[in-house]
């Protein structure tokens, strides 16, 4: 990471009082060396604004919390190609990697450009209705179609670029990035897939069948 960094954003567990006590004592650390403080939720502190979806350019988050609060993040800041760094509160790690005793460590190796950025995908989400977009949104781990509270399996067509692949009964369906594929789809018998292999993977959910499986795909096709 070679841009100067004047601008940080800190998502954290509101709920949890050591990531509380943990972005307070960020913020102040941060405010020291002249670095700008946004976030969500809000801190008690003067000079740190709240995040809002009309935040300026920033040049780093730091994500204090497990995945779930490292997926939120990419979720506020995601459309703008914002760096990430978690810092695992939570109980699954896999995102958050650093452990809160490196983080002002790791953060002065940042601060000196002494950390390397690694790109991730993003998979971009619509739901549609009768032809018209109902729900647009961006995913880093998977898109998931299920069942829900019903005890009936349901039917799903699965197509790439509008080219039928495979029709399924199953209590549902994941579509993994590369990063999410450590996630659901492991658990449903996906493979894992390297973070820069440009796929997608396909995977059913307890299908009723003996020869649906995992389809890996290029993440450059759209799968429907």
């Amino acid at each position: 990471m070679g841009k100067k960094i004047s601008s940080v954003a800190i998502v954290f567990r509101v709920d949890r009082k050591e990531a509380s006590d943990l972005a307070k004592k960020l913020a102040q650390w941060l405010l020291r060396r002249n670095i700008q403080v946004f976030s969500e939720p809000e801190l008690p502190l003067k000079n740190a604004q709240k995040l809002s979806n009309l935040f300026p350019a920033l040049d780093l988050a730091i994500v204090l919390g497990g995945d779930g609060t490292y997926l939120n993040a990419v979720r506020i800041v995601g459309h703008k190609d914002v760096p990430i760094l978690g810092v695992h509160l939570g109980q699954l790690g896999f995102l958050a990697a650093a452990k809160p005793v490196e983080l002002f460590k790791t953060l002065t190796a940042i601060l000196n450009h002494k950390i390397v950025a690694t790109k991730r995908a993003l998979m971009d989400v619509q739901i549609l209705k009768r032809g018209k977009t109902i729900f647009r949104n961006i995913a880093l781990n998977d898109v998931v179609v299920e069942r829900g509270s019903s005890t009936h399996l349901i039917d799903l067509s699965i197509s790439c670029d509008q080219t039928l692949i495979s029709r399924i009964r199953a209590d549902g369906l994941i579509v993994s990035s590369p990063t999410g594929s450590t996630a659901y789809n492991l658990s449903a018998g996906g493979p894992i897939v390297h973070p820069e292999v440009p796929a997608m993977v396909v995977t059913p959910v307890c299908p009723h069948s003996l020869s649906a499986r995992p389809i890996v795909v290029s993440d450059h096709h759209k799968i429907s």
